[in-house]
């Protein structure tokens, strides 16, 4: 068989076709090539195969169907290649494959189905391996998803969406990298000039019908899950392992009970109740000494100027003790200190103070034993705390015994107590060789106070891990060896530690435990029953010159005497060396001369019933020695300058004087102003000087006369000169002078 030719006389192939063709009929061809266009039912020429069909049958292919078979045994085969090189001269935009869909359909609501692509490799028995709808690689986007928003009336448009058939397994999205190091994983991003009032990330799971049961958000380092929250918003931070934190830098966080919440922007916290693990409440202190857990402190100057500061207690009953350094406090208050702390270049440290609340506390046997419910005050060895005694102030309570190395209860290095109460799992990352599997060996005490070392990136404050203690307590310890205890590299220290309820008070008024004043140098003179108050008997109690005020009466134990509340005395004898009535006073000896001339004998006297009298004249009536006559007159001394000067129109005040007698005591005075030159004072006399005055509106000089009489007449006076001057004549006197 020859080479047949139509419309040419030389054919090139078996068949050469010169013009156009027509088959009505099928076409069946093992090979076609083609040097021009391939147009199948079309004569439109655009590209080098056009296909234009159409189809109204039910799962009809309109323009290409293919069928392939792939069955290799390396390397990658394909079913459909396609391989387009990009080398454009200008900015355009160049697309390997494009399936345009012209939706005009409406009507039908979510039944209506239209889609460009549709993939399906979820055919066939092979459930094992990758098997991938669609894979896409992109220097820029592996893939991209676009929508313009428009098809809204059933359902919210989405640039991608992700549905999972499954029911226990697979997941609708899923975002992976084996090779990102500081990349994000996740990433969303708006921007633009128009405001957005949307929702970031929006999850809304149990929709219609069904019920959501599951979680809302997990996270995981590894395996090990750190953050978790549930379907009903119960939220975990952290696996108890590895350290977790919540930072509102500024904002509130409220937890009620009633639904009706309202957190605020200034920073608190609010609650309406709060349960904590640790268990003392403590505030920060600047301190530049080294401190420890358990130490009494006391109340120092500041150590800059800024901040209030602390030390170790000094001594035995310290008066300014304020509390005891905290090993694990459930509130700290005064958090700005831990941050001036970490942000200063100086050596000063913050360390947490318990003020209340249970904590350890190191003790010393200086006072004796320690028993439950015993006051508690510093020691005198710096930092410890002891029994206190009376008086002292009580920095707090003994929540167990304590006895020393030698007694049944109590010894050396931290009580059982102290260990389970600041018991706290490690961090394993803190470990040498840690794993999971080492939490068990890692469940050992530890103390985590003692000052803030540094603030983290976070906010978070740090501290170094604490030395053991260092000192040494007095007749209480035979070493001072640390132990280390296994798994988790902890050094706790030997010295004696109780556990103790932190409370700063003072002592009552307490002398009733005798047994301390066993010495005589320390017998008290009183006592004070602790039950009713009441202060107890027989023993001299001495004001050291020191006022009784406010009291309302006074009263003997047998009745004898009394003075109540509106100062009447009552007596059965009265001894003195004077008795006054009113102005009017009378001694020993003129009380007798005036008996003696009524006519009337004086008592006896308790030494013998020997008695003796005075007459009118100061002679003997009766026995006795002659009395001497008192002829010395009152002394006065003035007090203040003398002569005074006071400028004019300045009120004047008198100083007053002192007046002494060789027999007569508390005499009373009078004084008058400006009398006659040399004479007497003729202006009214003013008992004790009440109501004295000058005038001191004009400048001139004054004259004041005081008088004293004893109880025998003798007169004493003295003289005040009063100069009333104008300072501006004085100034300018002075001026002229020079």
């Amino acid at each position: 068989m020859g080479k047949v030719g139509i419309g040419t006389t030389s054919p090139a192939q078996n068949l050469s076709v010169q013009g156009n063709g027509l088959i009505s009929g099928d076409l069946t061809l093992a090979n076609l090539t083609a040097t021009g266009t391939v147009n199948v039912g079309t004569t439109t020429r655009t590209a080098a195969l056009n296909l234009d069909g159409s189809t109204s049958a039910n799962n009809g292919v309109a323009s290409l169907y293919g069928l392939a078979a792939l069955s290799h045994g390396s390397g990658a085969a394909f079913a459909s290649r396609f391989t387009t090189t990009v080398a454009n001269s200008a900015v355009a935009t160049s697309e390997g494959l494009l399936f345009r869909m012209i939706d005009n359909t409406s009507g039908f609501g979510n039944n209506q189905l239209v889609r460009a692509i549709e993939v399906q490799a979820n055919r066939g028995v092979n459930t094992e391996g990758v098997n991938t709808g669609i894979l896409a690689f992109g220097k820029t986007f592996g893939l991209q998803g676009v929508t313009t928003g428009s098809a809204a009336g059933n359902l919210i448009p989405a640039g991608v969406y992700a549905e999972n058939q499954g029911t226990s397994t697979g997941v609708a999205l899923k975002a992976y990298t084996s090779t990102s190091t500081t990349a994000d994983l996740v990433s969303f991003y708006q921007e633009g000039t128009q405001t957005f009032s949307g929702t970031g990330l929006n999850m809304q799971l149990g929709m219609g019908s069904s019920f959501f049961a599951g979680n809302f958000l997990k996270f995981a380092s590894g395996t090990s899950v750190t953050v978790l929250m549930t379907n009903t918003g119960s939220t975990t931070l952290g696996n108890g392992v590895y350290q977790a934190g919540l930072a509102i830098p500024f904002g509130g966080l409220c937890v009620d009970s009633d639904g009706t919440c309202n957190a605020s922007t200034t920073g608190r916290i609010s609650s309406v109740t709060s349960t904590l693990g640790n268990s003392d409440l403590a505030e920060n202190y600047f301190s530049d000494e080294t401190l420890e857990p358990g130490d009494t402190v006391k109340i120092k100057p500041s150590v800059d100027g800024q901040h209030a500061s602390i030390g170790k207690a000094q001594s035995a009953g310290d008066p300014a003790l304020i509390g005891i350094v905290s090993s694990a406090p459930g509130v700290i208050l005064g958090s700005r200190y831990e941050e001036d702390a970490a942000n200063s270049t100086s050596s000063f440290r913050v360390y947490p103070i318990a003020l209340s609340g249970r904590v350890p506390v190191k003790i010393s046997l200086e006072n004796g034993p320690v028993h439950q419910g015993d006051n508690l005050t510093s020691a005198s060895e710096k930092g410890f705390a002891m029994k206190a005694r009376p008086g002292d102030p009580i920095v707090g309570y003994a929540l167990e015994d304590w006895g020393g190395p030698d007694a049944s209860v109590g010894v050396a290095g931290d009580s059982l107590l102290v260990q389970t109460e600041i018991k706290q799992k490690i961090n394993l990352r803190q470990l040498t060789d840690a794993s999971v599997s080492d939490s068990a060996s890692a469940d050992n005490y530890k103390d985590h106070g003692g000052g803030v070392d540094a603030i983290d990136e976070e906010g978070v404050a740090k501290q170094n891990e604490k030395t053991p203690p260092s000192g040494k307590t007095s007749d209480v310890l035979t070493s001072s060896t640390s132990d280390v205890e296994e798994g988790g590299g902890q050094t706790h220290s030997s010295i004696p530690r109780i556990l103790a309820f932190v409370q700063r008070s003072h002592s009552k008024l307490d002398i009733t435990g005798y047994d301390y004043f066993a010495a005589s140098e320390n017998k008290p003179l009183w006592s004070i029953d602790q039950a009713t108050g009441e202060l107890k008997k027989g023993f001299f109690m001495d004001m050291k010159e020191a006022d009784i005020v406010n009291a309302r009466s006074l009263l003997s134990s047998n009745g004898n005497w009394s003075i109540d509340e509106n100062g009447k005395l009552t007596v059965k004898e009265i001894q003195t060396d004077k008795l006054c009535i009113g102005q009017t006073c009378v001694t020993e000896n003129e009380l007798k001369a005036l008996l003696e001339k009524r006519g009337i004998a004086p008592a006896p006297s308790e030494t013998g019933g020997k008695t003796s009298s005075v007459s009118a004249e100061g002679g003997s009536a009766s026995g006795g020695e002659e009395p001497v006559p008192d002829t010395t007159p009152p002394t006065i001394a003035i007090n203040g300058n003398n002569p005074a000067e006071i400028d004019v129109g300045v009120n004047w005040a008198d100083p007053g004087i002192a007046i002494t007698d060789n027999v007569s005591q508390n005499l009373g005075y009078t004084a008058s102003v400006d009398g006659p030159p040399g004479g007497e004072a003729s202006g009214p006399e003013f008992p004790q000087g009440d109501g004295l005055q000058i005038d001191t509106s004009q400048p001139g000089t004054h004259t004041i006369i005081y008088t004293a009489t004893d109880q025998a007449g003798n007169k004493g006076t003295a003289t005040r000169i009063v100069k009333v001057i104008n300072p501006n004549e004085t100034l300018t006197a002075s001026s002229t002078t020079l």
